[in-house]
């Protein structure tokens, strides 16, 4: 408290930055609506029952505190769109209040920010695994801490070769034996050979060779 013996104290003048923003008869004063980490000077002088006002204490300064990152986004999943996307969604955070946008990084890189819970990352190598997390971005640029990792490979970028030496041989009036050699794939393999008859297909087998039954003689 500030004295004045005669008067008596009325009331106290608050002071930010040599402009007054308040008045108060108590010894507190919150001053509202500042900007996150940054500092402010303050000074405060007493008025008394006349209305004279002394000389000012301070100036103080006293820096805000820096606004808490926001939560990290849930459950990211990925998963191949083709040979050279990968499609990523995820859920906000369960308080999302403060997020601006959200940052994905691809292995460890930023790749991109949007203001969705979804992406698309392109331009990727095939049949390549990729390992994405994402951040929340509040709207002073500030990151929270990344979502859990989740990757996928990009599909295979080129179809198999055809299979060589190919050929049929007759085994009875009703049945033909085809026969071939294997096709390559280095990238995701042979998995399977379609069989056409007449431009139709027959069956399927993942060995090199079908029978076809049922045939006219």
């Amino acid at each position: 408290a500030a004295a004045d013996p005669q008067a008596g104290v009325d009331e106290y003048v608050v002071y930010r930055g040599g402009n007054e923003i308040g008045r108060t008869s108590g010894l507190t004063y919150q001053d509202n609506g500042l900007t996150a980490d940054r500092q402010y000077s303050y000074q405060v002088s007493a008025v008394n029952g006349q209305g004279d006002e002394g000389a000012k204490a301070g100036p103080i300064s006293v820096r805000t505190l820096s606004e808490p990152p926001p939560d990290p986004p849930r459950d990211l999943s990925a998963e191949a769109f083709s040979a050279s996307a990968i499609d990523l969604t995820w859920r906000a955070p369960a308080d999302a209040g403060d997020v601006a946008s959200y940052r994905v990084y691809r292995d460890g890189s930023p790749v991109g920010t949007v203001t969705g819970t979804s992406y698309r990352d392109t331009g990727l190598a095939s049949f390549t695994v990729y390992e994405y997390r994402v951040r929340s971005v509040n709207g002073d640029g500030d990151e929270g801490n990344p979502s859990n990792a989740a990757s996928a490979r990009t599909l295979d970028g080129t179809p198999p070769t055809a299979p060589g030496n190919f050929r049929g041989t007759a085994l009875s009036s009703t049945q033909i034996t085809l026969s071939w050699s294997a096709a390559a794939d280095p990238q995701a393999g042979v998995d399977e050979y379609v069989v056409y008859r007449g431009g139709d297909e027959s069956g399927r087998t993942p060995g090199l060779t079908c029978p076809d039954n049922g045939l006219t003689a």
